[in-house]
């Protein structure tokens, strides 16, 4: 009899898991932030964003927690998907994968322990940057090519990444030395 509880609750254990967060997703992340530093602290590293997926996808949106956190129907309204995941956190971003309008992978990151910024030049078509949540949209076809970069604010050094073709708009955040 011990032995079936023990099974029912390593089974609800696993039912209860989110099937997709992608911590090989952060991982891969994690490793081209040191690829980065190790290549030059004032340099601008390109990459093809598929190269850190192994999954199909066509777009994905990014979320930033700080409004007191962001629901299942805020994510749900903006990505155009049903969204059963957990809610964003304060000083939580959260990148969410999306293929043919269904969730396929998602990652977090908790910008208290670390300072990385995912950027876009395109707000989500629901968005209305209302208290600062705003949400950012990438199209897989249109933005292939990614670039990593430090920059300083507040002094503060934060490692953005964004489509390489919105560098163009944004060319003055370009400051990687805080000192």
């Amino acid at each position: 009899m011990k032995n079936i509880s023990y099974l029912v609750v390593i089974l609800l254990l696993i039912s209860c898991s989110d099937k997709n967060y992608n911590s090989e997703l952060k991982d891969k992340i994690d490793h081209l932030i040191v690829k980065a530093e190790r290549q030059g602290r004032d340099k601008v590293i390109e990459f093809p964003l598929d190269s850190l997926t192994d999954f199909e996808w066509d777009e994905a949106y990014m979320f930033l927690g700080n409004t007191g956190g962001i629901g299942l129907d805020y994510i749900s309204k903006h990505i155009d998907a049903r969204w059963s995941g957990p809610d964003v956190d304060d000083n939580h971003q959260r990148l969410i994968f999306l293929n043919n309008k269904e969730v396929v992978s998602y990652v977090d990151f908790d910008l208290n322990e670390e300072s990385i910024w995912f950027d876009s030049c395109e707000f989500s078509p629901h968005d209305n940057q209302d208290i600062g949540a705003a949400v950012k949209r990438i199209s897989r076809e249109k933005d292939k090519m990614f670039i990593t970069y430090l920059n300083c604010q507040n002094n503060r050094e934060t490692r953005y990444f964004m489509p390489k073709h919105c560098l163009a708009s944004r060319h003055e955040m370009l400051q990687p030395n805080c000192k």
